[in-house]
């Protein structure tokens, strides 16, 4: 009777172990061998807006980092503001997405983010003193939070 308790109790611990370990999320480091910060081309930028859905495009930010991918969305959310979204291939489950916005004395304003789901870092776009767009690494986990349901 000992033996079917003995081997019921390892069954049930092998169980919980594999289950334990399928909970396990491991986080993959796409962008963990490149720079914190990368200094972009604004004119490569400014093409983006130039490509058309479902084409190829590749956008060289600097010498150590490139992004290559098809354009999934080119659209006018108002008439001052086009957005564009680019899948990757070459970063599995990576996105894309710049902003260009036209303000009141005609001046072009750029934003956006490279954003990896499930991804633990990604780049946002931000701009050095001088006007010039950077990509600046950051945490993504404090911008996106896993949603757990209540069950």
């Amino acid at each position: 009777m000992k033996t079917i308790y003995y081997a019921a109790l390892s069954l049930l611990l092998s169980f919980l172990s594999v289950a334990a370990q399928a909970q396990d999320k491991t986080e993959s480091k796409s962008f963990g061998e490149f720079p914190s910060v990368i200094q972009c081309n604004n004119d490569q930028l400014l093409n983006c807006f130039n490509a058309e859905e479902g084409k190829m495009v590749t956008l060289s930010f600097s010498d150590q980092f490139s992004l290559t991918g098809t354009v999934v969305s080119n659209v006018w959310k108002y008439k001052n503001m086009q957005v564009v979204i680019i899948r990757a291939s070459n970063f599995e489950n990576t996105l894309f997405k710049i902003v260009k916005q036209t303000v009141e004395n005609n001046t072009t304003i750029l934003s956006g983010r490279i954003l990896q789901q499930g991804g633990p870092e990604g780049y946002r776009m931000i701009t050095d003193p001088k006007g010039n767009y950077l990509l600046e690494k950051y945490d993504t986990r404090q911008l996106v939070q896993d949603c757990y349901t209540a069950q």
